[in-house]
């Protein structure tokens, strides 16, 4: 868990840096923030059901930054 928190962090310092001039940042930064929580739950989930659930959210996340990044 704590290995997904630091390269997390780094992702994220890296994606505050490299999109620095975007007017959308906050959008994006709250998309990045919803995608690693969604990997910790993922990883912590203790039954099949909280999975499918989560993962369907992990899914939902990701379908919304590649939107992002195709309507820049």
């Amino acid at each position: 868990m704590g290995f997904v928190f630091i390269i997390s962090s780094l992702v994220i310092l890296y994606n505050d840096a490299y999109m620095f001039g975007d007017f959308n940042i906050i959008r994006l930064i709250s998309l990045v923030l919803i995608f690693v929580v969604s990997i910790m739950f993922l990883i912590v989930s203790p039954n099949v059901i909280s999975i499918l659930l989560v993962w369907d959210g992990f899914v939902l996340v990701s379908y919304l930054l590649v939107i992002h990044q195709l309507t820049d």
